[in-house]
């Protein structure tokens, strides 16, 4: 395979880059590290702008930096993008650090129209392959969902909201961070009638059958820190969703689709003195989808994974991190299961304005050949919002 080289020159890489969000900690290489040591294209949207920008989906987060979008109609309706020209199915989606690509679908697609922007503090947008780290899957990149995290003290909210199409939305929240022990819960109902995305000609969508939409979405972290390097954390995310959507014609009110989705994340962490960091974990995501009047009727699904890896900060502005994992990718209905294991390290160095990152990984798979990726990247920083960026 014929690799290219490929220099790309950023002045502020999208609106809300790292001018608008300041000294910026992101996941983009499995570990948290500053956004100024990336040397991948990364945008970045936090859960200020999503509510200052009024985003209801995560369409419009991809829409506002530039992503090509598809959608088949109105909320919670097939939504797909295009991430450095390939589609869906070739960039990976993670949840809170879980992969959210649906093993029941074509190409593994991610099912991203079911999750609410509510609940997320940020959505990292890596572009171009970071294999290297994330294995294969992340062949066009990677987009890492991040949802909220314990407040500091107390707060508690509910909120409820009105709109076109008979929108109602009502969420609530309720977290806390202690030195023991941290919590954050939340849930929101959204209904809407929608409306039709088929519209014959000299009609609009108000002469047709409305297709309409519901989503009830629960999630809770909870964290117990023993002492101030440790840390044993527990992320559940439950997702419900209803659509209705046309078959052969506008008015055609047979069709609808039930969607489950399950998420579950167990890790611990220790933080040594000197700032290296060892962390494992443990995560799964159910896929439960039902079509009564379609040709096939249900689709179960579930990925798993355990892993871990250890950060070693060695110079101030140096650090490598060793990790492996290994996942399970599952159609249950036609018991096609594919897995895999991996070994990953990355090293990143920082002289001044001068970022030098390398990345190597080694996978093996139950189905596949295995694979050796790698990647090396440079990064000069001339300013705030202008840098120039070399990987290969």
């Amino acid at each position: 395979m014929k690799k290219i080289i490929l220099p790309i020159v950023i002045l502020c890489s999208s609106l809300y880059s790292s001018k608008n969000l300041g000294n910026v900690v992101v996941t983009g290489n499995m570990y948290q590290q500053n956004i100024e040591d990336l040397t991948s294209t990364i945008d970045v949207i936090d859960s200020k702008t999503i509510k200052e920008r009024h985003f209801k989906t995560l369409g419009d987060i991809f829409q506002s930096i530039g992503l090509p979008s598809l959608s088949s109609g109105g909320m919670g309706q097939q939504t797909s993008f295009y991430l450095r020209g390939f589609s869906t199915e070739k960039t990976l989606i993670l949840v809170d650090g879980v992969s959210f690509n649906d093993p029941t679908t074509i190409g593994s697609q991610g099912e991203i129209a079911h999750i609410l922007v509510e609940d997320i503090e940020r959505v990292e947008i890596l572009k171009g392959p970071q294999s290297g780290v994330w294995g294969s899957s992340a062949l066009s990149g990677v987009v890492n969902i991040i949802t909220k995290a314990p407040s500091d003290k107390l707060k508690a909210s509910i909120n409820s909201e009105a709109g076109s199409y008979n929108t109602k939305k009502i969420n609530f929240s309720l977290s806390k961070k202690e030195d023991l022990f941290s919590y954050y819960i939340s849930g929101v109902k959204v209904q809407t009638d929608g409306f039709s995305a088929k519209i014959t000609k000299g009609k609009t969508s108000d002469d047709h059958e409305k297709d309409g939409y519901e989503n009830t979405t629960f999630k809770s972290r909870i964290a117990i820190t023993p002492t101030k390097q440790d840390k044993l954390e527990l992320v559940l995310t439950k997702i419900d969703g209803k659509i209705e959507f046309d078959g052969t014609s506008p008015d055609d009110d047979s069709r609808e689709i039930t969607q489950n989705n399950f998420i579950q994340k167990l890790s611990y962490s220790h933080t040594f003195n000197g700032g290296s960091i060892v962390e494992v974990y443990t995560d799964k995501a159910d896929f439960l989808k039902e079509d009564p009047n379609g040709f096939t009727k249900k689709f179960e699904g579930v990925n798993k994974s355990f892993g871990g890896n250890f950060k070693l900060s060695y110079n101030s502005d140096d650090m490598v991190v060793i990790g492996g994992d290994s996942k399970a990718s599952e159609d249950k209905i036609s018991n096609k299961e594919v897995t895999s294991s991996g070994l990953f390290i990355s090293n990143t160095n920082r002289f001044s304005n001068l970022v030098f990152t390398q990345s190597l990984r080694q996978d093996k798979y139950s189905d596949f050949d295995d694979k050796v990726t790698g990647k090396i990247g440079g990064k000069f920083l001339f300013a705030n919002d202008l840098s120039v960026l070399l990987n290969y």
